[in-house]
């Protein structure tokens, strides 16, 4: 860090003289040679500083560093030094953009109780039977906001907040939803730090997108984590299945054909699951439809007309 200041301060005071010394040879030699000796020189440093957590901070830094150097090179020069004012411009507004979508990950992470489970064993049941209220909560919350109109409303407000602790603006908000862009458009004109653009607009979007995506992925290991849980109480209470169960499990066990015992096999799987699936909808868990169709495949998710378990 100490080393990274040091330089700073040497070449404010090169930046500081004249653009135009007594000497004309002197001025060429400047541009020629140090130019691309302070780019690599400023790039070491960047990328030595970036180690630490405060990479905002250092962006800041070099794009004042970029501001004041093509305020003080000829005209010749100012053109690639811009590119690499508005990169870095670029760079710094994407920084304070992802570091806001952290913090509002957390928020919604504890909106939603996620942040109470850590996995399926913090879920209570009692034997069979699910027995949590923050669980049923997570539930109801959760399949409203993967779905329909609740999923839209859900990421436009996870960008608003972005926005907000970010600080940047967007104006065209309201105009285009937050969604999924497969192809990242590229800037038309040199960005503003505080105005979001249009390349930083899509790639928020797509980390919006992808968080998500991973809250839905949580809620889901965490229900069918809570599946196996209570599967696994069936396997070793057999004696609280149905009759309907239990006189097909008698079927299986007598059977000797192995493509019928087969076809046994996974009636008797699939009507467990449905079953159980209507039971703890009655119970008023409301799992998502994804989490059924790991056990039974999307076309399956249809309640059994019998009685639950």
């Amino acid at each position: 860090m100490r080393d990274y200041k040091e330089n700073l301060s040497s070449l404010k005071i090169l930046y500081s003289l004249p653009s135009r010394g007594g000497n004309e040879d002197v001025w060429n030699i400047f541009v020629q040679i140090l130019l691309p000796l302070v780019l690599v020189m400023t790039f070491v440093a960047v990328v030595t500083i970036l180690k630490f957590k405060d990479v905002a901070k250092v962006r800041e830094k070099e794009v004042e560093f970029w501001r004041q150097y093509a305020a003080n090179v000829e005209k010749k020069d100012k053109e690639q030094l811009l590119k690499n004012l508005n990169s870095t411009t670029k760079e710094l507004q994407r920084i304070y953009l992802l570091n806001a979508l952290d913090k509002v990950r957390i928020q919604k992470r504890h909106e939603l109780k996620l942040d109470r489970f850590f996995s399926a064993s913090n879920v209570k049941l009692e034997g069979q039977k699910i027995s949590d209220d923050d669980f049923k909560e997570l539930c109801r919350v959760t399949r409203y906001v993967f779905y329909s109109y609740g999923r839209q409303r859900f990421k436009e407000g996870m960008y608003r907040e972005v926005l907000k602790i970010s600080k940047v603006k967007d104006t065209r908000i309201g105009v285009i939803k937050v969604h999924r862009w497969p192809t990242i458009p590229e800037d038309r004109l040199p960005p503003r730090l505080y105005i979001i653009s249009r390349e930083n607009r899509a790639r928020i979007h797509n980390s919006i997108m992808d968080a998500i995506d991973a809250f839905k992925n949580e809620v889901m290991a965490l229900q069918i984590g809570v599946l196996h849980r209570i599967f696994e109480y069936l396997i070793n209470h057999p004696e609280t299945l149905d009759n309907d169960l239990r006189r097909l499990a008698e079927r299986l066990s007598s059977t000797r054909d192995e493509r019928e015992v087969r076809r046994l096999a996974s009636t008797f799987y699939r009507e467990v699951v449905k079953k159980r699936q209507k039971r703890i909808k009655k119970e008023g868990y409301v799992f998502l439809d994804e989490t059924w169709n790991q056990f039974m495949g999307p076309t399956e998710i249809v309640t059994s007309s019998k009685e639950g378990l």
